[in-house]
């Protein structure tokens, strides 16, 4: 930081800014930005919705300082007449769930009613107002209430106090900020595209053992599926509907959740992700159970039952296991999810989706059980080392994270002098 020196400071009297220097002010969110909430057009008429509509933002897009610019699900003209439309670098921050995590508009867009926006006035440099939410990430969580998921209403949120420059200041501290994050940003993007070739790996030794073996001289013949080509002689093919009993998961909304509950809930949205309790749902999943992502783009992201008793919500698949279904779990888990882009394949539309007929027709690669441990064995050797590799590049892109969200910090409140 050769640009960077100590200034003489003032309390601020705020806990979470600390010192500020002096001749900064210090303002409310609601005086220095308009804060709108987003709303979910009515799902039940398909003319809110259009491939070619507006991008509809939810908590799961938003990603720090990167340019949001699509969607999975966009809404049609019909659909925004209840909705807000912000424009390029307003800024969206969720305040229901993921409390504080942000984003910024790369095109115009709308958004759900998790989300807020924040559109700065003109006396704010919007870059260095993107830096200042994205400092002020804690403190909207600390001004949440929390019972099943933190929300933070839009009061408190407009009421957040933040520490103010005069523009020429802002000015100097959004470009300075805006070279230090593009450095720090292509050095994550490289990290991360390090772990996406050491995953890529991982699932060429996946999809190798699972569809052809780890026996180089077995004897293979034609599977009749051109996706999966040759096949070990003695591997029984079979449909999934022949190994377990799948079926939608249970009705359950959010309001249905409690906090201590007897029957954790399956997420549809992330892995191995539980959503909350129930103490009592119509399914009930049993360990080494499946639950299959159905909608939106967790589709096919397939998890294992981990606990006694589980269930899933209405926009999963569960797939329980048949009695005779003796095959080891690990190994199904494997090839399921090594020719996901097969199994559970999808058109593109405003809400993408699978389902359960599809899913009973998917053909399974069934090799002896004994070969299966040892596939398992071969897979969990072979890839323990790349694991070991991404968690290091992982730990990595964590601590220049923590860098770069100290850096934000000391920058927009003032604690470096930014020339």
């Amino acid at each position: 930081m050769n640009n960077a020196k100590l200034v003489k400071m003032k309390d601020s009297d705020i806990a979470w800014l600390g010192g500020i220097p002096e001749g900064w002010r210090i303002k409310r969110l609601k005086y220095i930005a308009k804060i709108q909430t987003g709303g979910t057009p009515l799902k039940s008429d398909n003319e809110n919705y259009s491939t070619n509509g507006i991008p509809w933002i939810k908590p799961d897009n938003l990603d720090d300082l990167k340019p949001l610019n699509d969607s999975y699900e966009k809404v049609s003209e019909k659909g925004l007449i209840s909705n807000p439309i912000i424009s390029k670098d307003d800024i969206l921050v969720c305040c229901i769930g993921t409390v504080g995590k942000m984003g910024v508009a790369g095109c115009d867009l709308t958004f759900n009613q998790q989300i807020n926006s924040v559109q700065f006035y003109e006396e704010i440099n919007k870059q260095f107002g993107k830096y200042l939410i994205l400092s002020s990430q804690e403190e909207h969580l600390r001004n949440s209430q929390i019972v099943v998921l933190a929300i933070l209403n839009k009061t408190k949120q407009s009421n957040i106090k933040f520490p103010l420059p005069p523009i020429e200041k802002q000015d100097a501290i959004a470009n300075y900020l805006d070279k230090k994050t593009a450095q720090i940003g292509k050095f994550i993007d490289d990290k991360k595209k390090m772990i996406g070739l050491l995953k890529e790996q991982k699932q060429a030794i996946i999809h190798q053992a699972t569809t052809k073996g780890i026996d180089k001289n077995a004897k293979m013949k034609d599977s009749s599926i051109a996706w999966l080509g040759q096949i070990p002689e003695d591997w029984k093919m079979l449909k999934f509907k022949f190994l377990y009993k799948a079926s939608m998961g249970a009705t359950i909304l959010a309001q249905d959740l409690i906090k201590n509950g007897k029957i954790p809930v399956y997420s549809a949205t992330e892995s191995d992700k539980i959503f909350g309790y129930v103490n009592d749902s119509s399914v009930i999943l049993e360990k080494d159970d499946l639950v299959i992502p159905a909608r939106g783009n967790s589709i096919g992201n397939l998890m294992i039952v981990k606990e006694e008793r589980a269930t899933s919500t209405q926009t999963t698949i569960y797939a329980k296991k048949l009695r005779d279904n003796k095959n080891n779990i690990d190994f199904i888990f494997h090839y399921c999810k090594s020719l996901a882009n097969h199994l559970f394949e999808y058109e593109v539309t405003a809400i993408p989706q699978i389902t359960v007929g599809q899913v009973k027709e998917n053909p399974m690669l069934i090799p002896p059980v004994e070969i299966q441990k040892k596939i398992v064995a071969h897979i969990k050797k072979e890839t323990s080392q790349i694991d070991i590799a991404i968690k290091k590049i992982e730990q990595e892109i964590e601590l220049v994270e923590e860098y770069k969200k100290s850096l934000i910090f000391h920058a927009v409140t003032g604690k470096i002098t930014i020339n």
